[in-house]
């Protein structure tokens, strides 16, 4: 049980930060949402405070990160308090007048809750039987996959054994370990080690099994929040079902932590524009920040998710000077984590595959408008892989039937309820990998055969939320809530 300090520790300041940031919200349900994040906010700040703390001294960063998080985890516990001693707490506990409880009962309501009875006990059902997986496919593999085990474990690994000598992760001889991908995962299980004191077998997939669980229950969140219970439940089933995100969530590979921030910072985007919060700007500029020092793909999601911010200003009916203040919280929000990045990139790992490459601008150019043939098997291999049913259950399918019913018959969603936000994100993610794929120095059939489908996943799970969305909003009673 040793791995429980390292996890508490991470949950506990993933918790205080998100309590001072949500602490004024009219979100529904915000408790629950800071529980959901708690962790893998909790991971990245831990990763981010490694980092810099071996930057600042490399024989002592095991324990100059330690220091940075307890002053961290002090100063917001101390704001925390100082804000809750100036408001009037509301009881935990609601209580039933009898008048709510004969509203409940009525034959309408009864009928609602009874279908939301019954997609809970599938969800407990499919929870049940993910976690049974989810244990044994670790113990088969418990040092995970070709990448867990020679990219981001192995980058942890110089974090642990040799706090002296970590840059030795970027040296040219292990090139083959991608020396200028991004470091949150690598830190996140080297925080786990030196809290140890050992490396544990089990940290590492207990992080790919956290993000596996606190994807599937935000996306649970978020439609609880907007629409209803019982959708909430199914698009949770449905997540922990499709056979994708089962594969590949106990490899440990970065691409399942990186899922979960590209779902969280454009849930919370959406959920900041209908709800007009702040607050909730900060937080999706800080998951998108975590994206991108997750894995360079993140970078594309970054690039992405500003655009999306920006043109969300743009469209919306607010004043000018709100304008600017939301721009003020969500570039606040991922400056930290684009600081981490920019000091990985310029100092340590000038190279790359892309980034740093040598390539000039209009190689790229050509490589990616030039070559029909290439993009014509790129889309083919978008329709294959979109449409295998054992790894997707049908999502993609149902995402651009969401995306063509939204359009005809439902532009509230679209419009009025903001939902293009998440659409967007969706489709300028995966269009940006459909650019990137042209520039690959790999065989191109080879490329998507090995990494298309991790790429998919990226995005699986906003597809999801918006899919749900749509169908839910035709439902009787249903009103799509900030």
């Amino acid at each position: 049980m040793i791995f429980i300090g390292p996890f508490f520790s991470a949950f506990i300041i993933g918790f205080l930060i998100l309590a001072n940031i949500l602490k004024d919200s009219r979100l529904p349900h915000r408790k629950l949402l800071a529980m959901i994040l708690a962790a893998p906010v909790g991971l990245g700040t831990c990763s981010t405070a490694l980092f810099w703390a071996y930057c600042a001294a490399s024989s002592q960063g095991k324990w100059l990160s330690v220091i940075f998080i307890y002053l961290l985890g002090a100063y917001a516990l101390f704001r925390l308090i100082t804000a809750m001693s100036k408001t009037q707490q509301k009881p935990i506990f609601a209580r039933m007048e009898p008048a709510a409880l004969k509203a409940l009962l009525n034959t309408r309501n009864f009928f609602h809750v009874s279908i939301s009875a019954a997609a809970l006990i599938v969800l407990g059902f499919v929870l049940y039987h993910f976690i049974r997986y989810f244990i044994s496919t670790s113990c088969l593999e418990i040092y995970g996959g070709w990448d867990a085990r020679f990219i981001w474990n192995l980058k942890a690994k110089f974090f642990f054994r040799s706090p002296a000598e970590w840059t030795g992760m970027f040296r040219n001889e292990l090139a083959f370990s991608h020396p200028d991908y991004p470091l949150l995962l690598p830190g996140a299980v080297a925080w786990g080690w030196n809290w140890a004191g050992k490396e544990i077998l089990i940290w590492p997939a207990l992080i790919a099994f956290i993000f596996m669980i606190c994807t599937g229950l935000f996306i649970l969140w978020h439609l609880l929040a907007s629409t209803n219970p019982w959708s909430a439940f199914l698009a949770c089933s449905y997540f922990w079902v499709a056979g994708a995100y089962r594969f590949w969530g106990p490899t440990q590979y970065a691409d399942i932590p990186l899922c979960f921030f590209i779902t969280a910072s454009g849930g919370m985007l959406l959920a900041a524009v209908r709800a007009r919060e702040n607050p909730l700007f900060l937080l999706s500029g800080l998951l998108a920040g975590m994206a991108a020092w997750t894995k360079n793909e993140g970078l594309f999601f970054l690039a992405w998710i500003v655009l999306i911010f920006f043109a969300a200003l743009a469209v919306n009916a607010v004043s000018r000077p709100d304008k600017k203040k939301a721009a003020i919280f969500f570039t606040a929000g991922l400056s930290i984590p684009l600081l981490n990045i920019l000091c990985l990139k310029t100092f340590y790992a000038k190279g790359g595959d892309y980034l740093g490459s040598g390539r000039t601008a209009a190689e790229y150019f050509s490589l990616t408008f030039k070559s029909a043939d290439k993009t014509k098997a790129i889309l083919e291999g978008f329709q294959t892989y979109m449409t295998k049913i054992n790894d997707w259950n049908g999502l993609w399918v149902l995402f651009f039937a969401a995306l063509l019913i939204a359009g005809f018959a439902g532009w509230k969603i679209l419009l009025n309820k903001h939902g293009w936000i998440l659409a967007a994100a969706v489709i300028l993610t995966n269009f940006g990998y459909f650019l990137v794929l042209h520039t690959t120095p790999h065989e191109i059939h080879w490329q998507m055969e090995t990494a298309l489908t991790r790429l998919l996943l990226h995005s699986g799970g906003l597809a999801l939320i918006f899919v749900f969305e749509v169908f839910s909003s035709f439902w009787p009673e249903t009103e799509l809530r900030p």
